[in-house]
C-alpha cells in the first residue's frame, strides 16, 4: 500500500513535515476529525496544526523532538481545528531527516512524522462508557426519566463541542416538552414546548429514521421553530428520534442544536446513539411503571377507579370536608338482575354492559366527583362539596336516569336498572369503609323494597342489615 493511500485510511491524526517545518502532507481524519481542508495545509507550517501545550512540554522541549533524528514521545500537544479549537492530544514525532525518502514518494532530505491520538476522543470514550454504566444503574434503582435525562443532555454538551442539547417527549395530551435541556437558547426551548399535538415537529420526527440525521430550520416541517432558530442563531440540529421497539410513532427525540452546519463525528454519533438508547430505556420503564402503577388502582375491564383508589378519594372528600363544613355523599350502585344477564346471554356480553354502565355513570359526574367499580356488577360514586342529603339523593337520581335508555349489546336491547344506596358523612374522623358499609347497607333497602330505586342511608339501616344476617344465618343452621 502506497504512502497516500496509509493517509487516507488511518484514523490517527498525521502530518507529514518537510524539513523547512512545512506541511507536505496530513491523513485524511485531519479533515474528518478537525475540519480542515488538506490542500490548504500543504505548504503551511505545522504550527497550523500542531502548537505546544506549554503547560505539558517547554518550548524548548519541542524545538528538540523536531531537531534531533529519532522517535520522541508520546508527548502532550493542542491539535488545532479548522475553527480555531484546539484539542488535546498525545503525539508520537519520528524524526527522519537523514536523506531518506519521504512519506509522500518523493526524493528529499526527509520529513517529520508527526502522528497524534486525541487525547479528548479517548477521555470521552472512557468517560462515556463509565457515565454509560452509571446512568444504567440509576435507571435500574428507578430514578426518573427527568433525572436520567438531565444527565444525558448534560453528558451531551460535556462531550461535544459548543453543543447544547435536549430530550423531548410527549406529555399526556400529546404536546412535545422538553424534559431536560443543556445550553439550549430560552427561546428555541419554549417554542418547543408551545408545539401542541397537532404540531408538524411530531411529523417532521416521524419522518426521519432511527438513526442520527441532520434537520435544518429551514426545512418546512420545522416551521414552528424557525423564528425562535433565527434569533438564538441556530444552523442546525441532530435529530434520534425514539421509538419504542414494537412502535412506529416516536415517543420522543434527543435533539443536539448546533450553531454551524458540521456533521457529527463518528464518536460524536456513538455517543449520541447511546444516549438515545438510555433515554428509551428509561421512557418505557416509567411507561411501564405508570402502567403498573395504573393498573394496581383502576378496574382492568372499565378503567375505572378500583376500590383501593376510591377509598383514598372519600378519605380525602372526608378530610376536605371537614375543613369546608360541607358533606360528602357516596353511592352504591348494585345492577338489578345482572346474574341473569351472564348467565343467559354470556360474560362478553355482561362485559359489554359493564363498560356500558361505566360509561353512563362518567357521564353523570361533576366536576370533582369520582366513579369507580368495587367488582361484579357493583359501582360506587363519590359525590364532594354537597349541601345534604337533597344533593346526594338528587344524583342518585341522575344516575337511574342515566340508565333508563337500553344498552344495546350484539344486536340485543338490554333494560337495566339498579338499586341504588346513599351515604351522606361530613366528619373527617368518619372511617371510608364505614361510609361505604352505610351506602351498602342503603342499596340493601332499595332492593328489598322491589329495586330499581334510589334510598338514602339511616341509622336504622344498620340494624335491620345486622338483624337479616342473623336471620340468615338461623335459617342456615336450621
Amino acid at each position: 500500500m502506497s504512502a497516500a493511500a496509509l493517509l487516507a485510511h488511518v484514523t490517527d491524526l498525521v502530518a507529514v513535515v518537510d524539513a523547512r517545518g512545512e506541511i507536505i502532507a496530513v491523513s485524511q481524519s485531519v479533515s474528518s476529525r478537525l475540519g480542515h481542508r488538506p490542500e490548504q495545509l500543504v505548504g503551511a507550517p505545522v504550527s497550523r496544526l500542531f502548537v505546544a501545550d506549554h503547560a505539558e512540554v517547554p518550548a524548548e522541549v519541542l524545538d528538540r523532538v523536531f531537531l534531533e533524528p529519532g522517535a520522541h514521545g508520546p508527548i502532550q500537544l493542542l491539535a488545532v481545528a479548522a475553527d480555531g479549537h484546539v484539542r488535546r492530544v498525545e503525539a508520537t514525532i519520528d524524526n527522519h531527516l537523514e536523506g531518506i525518502v519521504d512519506l509522500t514518494g518523493n526524493a528529499s532530505s526527509g520529513a517529520v512524522v508527526v502522528t497524534a491520538v486525541d487525547l479528548t476522543e479517548r477521555q470521552m470514550v472512557d468517560a462515556s462508557l463509565a457515565e454509560q454504566r452509571s446512568l444504567l444503574e440509576s435507571i435500574a434503582r428507578g430514578a426518573n426519566l427527568g433525572d436520567i435525562a438531565l444527565g444525558l443532555v448534560e453528558r451531551l454538551e460535556r462531550w461535544i463541542p459548543d453543543a447544547a442539547a435536549l430530550v423531548l417527549v410527549p406529555g399526556p395530551d400529546g404536546s412535545l416538552s422538553a424534559v431536560a435541556s443543556a445550553g439550549v437558547p430560552e427561546g428555541f426551548a419554549a417554542a418547543i414546548d408551545r408545539s401542541g399535538p397537532d404540531s408538524p415537529i411530531l411529523a417532521a420526527l416521524a419522518g426521519r429514521p432511527d438513526e442520527v440525521s441532520m434537520a435544518s430550520p429551514r426545512d418546512a416541517r420545522w416551521f414552528p421553530v424557525r423564528a425562535a432558530c433565527r434569533s438564538a442563531g441556530i444552523e442546525a440540529l441532530w435529530v434520534r428520534p425514539l421509538r419504542p421497539p414494537d412502535g412506529d410513532e416516536p415517543i420522543g427525540a434527543v435533539l443536539v442544536v448546533r450553531s454551524d452546519l458540521r456533521a457529527p463525528t463518528e464518536l460524536e454519533l456513538d455517543l449520541l446513539e447511546q444516549s438515545a438508547h438510555l433515554a428509551a430505556i428509561s421512557i418505557e420503564r416509567e411507561t411501564a411503571l405508570a402502567a403498573l402503577q395504573h393498573a394496581a388502582v383502576h378496574d382492568e375491564l372499565t378503567g375505572l377507579p378500583n376500590r383501593t383508589l376510591l377509598l383514598d378519594r372519600i378519605g380525602q372528600a372526608l378530610a376536605r370536608a371537614s375543613r369546608t363544613q360541607q358533606k360528602v355523599g357516596v353511592l352504591f350502585v348494585d345492577l338489578d338482575r345482572f346474574k341473569h344477564i351472564n348467565d343467559t346471554l354470556g360474560h362478553a356480553t355482561g362485559d359489554a354492559v359493564l363498560r356500558a354502565v361505566a360509561e353512563r355513570l362518567q357521564g353523570v359526574l361533576r366536576s370533582g366527583d369520582t366513579v369507580g367499580r368495587l367488582g361484579g356488577d357493583e359501582f360506587l360514586m363519590v359525590c364532594t362539596e354537597i349541601d345534604g342529603d337533597a344533593d346526594a339523593l338528587a344524583v342518585g337520581q341522575r344516575v337511574a336516569d342515566a340508565l333508563v335508555e337500553p344498552v344495546r349489546c350484539g344486536g340485543a336491547s338490554l333494560r337495566i336498572r339498579a338499586s341504588i344506596g346513599v351515604a351522606v358523612a361530613d366528619d373527617g374522623a368518619d372511617e371510608p369503609e364505614n361510609v361505604i358499609r352505610d351506602a351498602d347497607h342503603a342499596m340493601y333497602r332499595a332492593k328489598d323494597r322491589g329495586r330499581d330505586g334510589v334510598v338514602l342511608f339511616e341509622r336504622a339501616d344498620h340494624l335491620w342489615v345486622l338483624t337479616r344476617v342473623d336471620i340468615e344465618q338461623a335459617l342456615h343452621g336450621a
